[in-house]
């Protein structure tokens, strides 16, 4: 008498009868197929028969929970077959029959993971039928944790861009609120300038008034660099793009800050691949990026010793790289998320104009290029900042 099948709960409470395992039988022999369709027929199986490796295979996309195969065929061996099964319908739990009790295959079927369980003929009907039975429900709970993985992954990515859009938008919306700061700035400050410069003109101003009125024009001149460093973050560019050759764009950099590099007394050493890895951009803009990067690593430095910065250009793929490594103090961990946030700086105050947007900008930039700034550094072995452009591609 059949067993019934299994039951399980529905979100109701209720419970209702699991679907029947499908299997599938590959054998030569005629008689077993017939005797396997009627005695698992009876227990509740869904069942197909065939003699023929090639008809099985083009019935897996219909859906199969278990494959059956015996090992001793004319034109193909199960072992082969069932490694085939594997490839085409990896959800698919398969066992292997033999008559023979050959050694050797069970070895070589159990070591290739090419099979899940193996039968001798004859086989134990109950057996047979709890092994299907347990393997077809393994196979099932197997194709649940494969979606909810899958599910998972997708889950995690909508999160992941959900960040990346609230941090879009937050940035965007800073960016407004300076632009339209730096506007209501720039007009008193522009007088406060402009009526020091007068003064320090004036002959007649004592001594100590002249340096009253250099400390307020000092202190304007910083403030007006400040928000020509907001404006920058606040509004785009509409510098024209072109082709950049990232060899070319670190070696002026380097030119641009050699006084800097000579006053932290780091050696400098340069890897540009021959390949000439080129990007698609804004030379200026870009290299405000590469600028902003290098002057953080001169002021990871550590003072009085003998340090060193090492430039590099590459190509990964479709993406054009330009490292920039420091042998300085490194970034602690529990800041290192932070580092391209408006205005978060490690710096002691008043130490640099616009200090905390430098890195800000400069990953706004890579952004607009399509590209992103990779951060890698451990305490006490310094930092790698990595410039990830997509490379360009001549029209046409």
């Amino acid at each position: 008498m059949a067993d019934p099948a299994p039951a399980r709960e529905t979100e109701a409470g209720a419970k209702r009868p699991e679907p029947k395992p499908r299997v599938l039988v590959l054998d030569d022999e005629v008689h077993v197929l017939k005797a396997l369709d009627r005695s698992l027929g009876a227990e509740g199986f869904e069942i197909q028969t065939t003699t023929d490796a090639a008809d099985a295979l083009a019935r897996l996309p219909g859906g199969v929970d278990v494959v059956v195969s015996d090992y001793r065929m004319p034109r193909t061996d199960g072992l082969t077959f069932l490694e085939e099964v594997g490839r085409r319908a990896p959800g698919a739990r398969r066992i292997l029959l033999t008559g023979h009790a050959d050694i050797q295959a069970l070895a070589k079927a159990i070591n290739r993971g090419a099979i899940h369980r193996l039968f001798l003929k004859p086989w134990d009907h109950l057996d047979l039928v709890t092994a299907l039975r347990e393997e077809s429900r393994q196979g099932r709970l197997a194709a649940q944790a494969d979606e909810l993985r899958r599910l998972a992954d997708r889950r995690t990515h909508e999160l992941e861009l959900a960040r990346r859009l609230l941090k879009v938008q937050r940035m965007a919306a800073v960016g407004q609120l300076a632009a339209g700061i730096a506007h209501e700035i720039n007009n008193p400050l522009g007088t406060i300038l402009s009526f020091a410069q007068i003064l320090l003109r004036e002959a007649r101003l004592s001594e100590e008034d002249l340096e009253a009125v250099r400390f307020i024009e000092q202190g304007a001149q910083r403030c007006k660099r400040v928000i020509d460093a907001v404006v920058k973050f606040g509004v785009p560019t509409n510098a024209e793009p072109t082709e950049v050759d990232l060899g070319d764009l670190a070696r002026e950099t380097l030119a641009l800050l050699a006084p800097e590099l000579r006053r932290a007394t780091a050696d400098v050493e340069t890897s540009f691949d021959p390949g000439a890895p080129r990007a698609w951009g804004s030379f200026q803009e870009l290299q405000q990026v590469v600028s902003a990067l290098l002057r953080n690593a001169l002021e990871a430095l550590e003072p009085g010793a003998r340090n060193r910065i090492s430039v590099a250009t590459s190509v990964r793929g479709p993406t054009a790289c330009l490292s920039i490594s420091d042998s300085g103090r490194g970034i602690a961990p529990e800041i290192r998320d932070r580092i391209f946030d408006p205005f978060f700086t490690t710096k002691a105050e008043g130490a640099t104009p616009a200090a905390g947007l430098g890195l800000t900008i400069a990953e706004r930039i890579a952004a607009t290029h399509g590209g992103q700034i990779e951060i890698a550094s451990e305490p006490g072995t310094g930092t790698t900042a990595t410039l990830l452009l997509p490379r360009y591609a001549a029209p046409g």
